[in-house]
């Protein structure tokens, strides 16, 4: 997609202030992007405040907890410890549309540790009049506790006519 940047607009959401603040820096070093928004907070449904999971290998950290009978079959419970835990702000998909202005996004991009699933659903009007596609990463085992899988997120994309293009 770096081929689109100079004609794009690059949104991001980082619940962790330092990050938030340093993302744009990382993100414009990474293309040429025509401007870049990041915004200090987390999608969800649920507005307000939420707890945000913070584990030992940090790309792993999710406002779900760790499912450790799961991870541990994969030896991978180590990576999943929670180190300590922030309370984060949240907003719907929706809302951070119409407040950061990209309520005509073509394209998505979610890797959010299992909440995936609950970030559409609280952006389905953005969803059903301007995204084209969407690039999720999506778990055939729940690698976090109540973490909605693959053939969850397919059949919710399916019944907005999504299709699988590719896996």
């Amino acid at each position: 997609f770096l081929i689109l940047a100079p004609f794009s607009h690059y949104y991001a959401c980082e619940p962790d202030g330092d990050e938030a603040k340093r993302l744009p820096a990382k993100l414009k070093a990474d293309g040429p992007w025509r401007a870049i928004t990041v915004f200090p907070e987390a999608l969800s449904s649920n507005e307000g405040q939420a707890t945000l999971y913070i584990t030992k290998q940090p790309g792993l950290s999710s406002l779900l907890q760790p499912n450790y009978a799961v991870v541990n079959t994969y030896y991978r419970g180590d990576e999943f410890r929670i180190d300590s835990t922030a309370s984060v702000s949240t907003i719907s998909l929706e809302r951070a549309a119409e407040r950061h202005g990209f309520s005509d996004a073509c394209f998505l991009k979610l890797d959010t540790q299992g909440t995936e699933l609950d970030i559409l659903q609280s952006g389905r009007k953005l969803l059903e009049e301007s995204v084209l596609a969407i690039y999720v990463e999506l778990e055939f085992h729940p690698f976090y506790q109540e973490q909605p899988l693959f053939s969850d997120v397919d059949s919710y994309l399916r019944g907005l006519n999504f299709s699988l293009f590719d896996l």
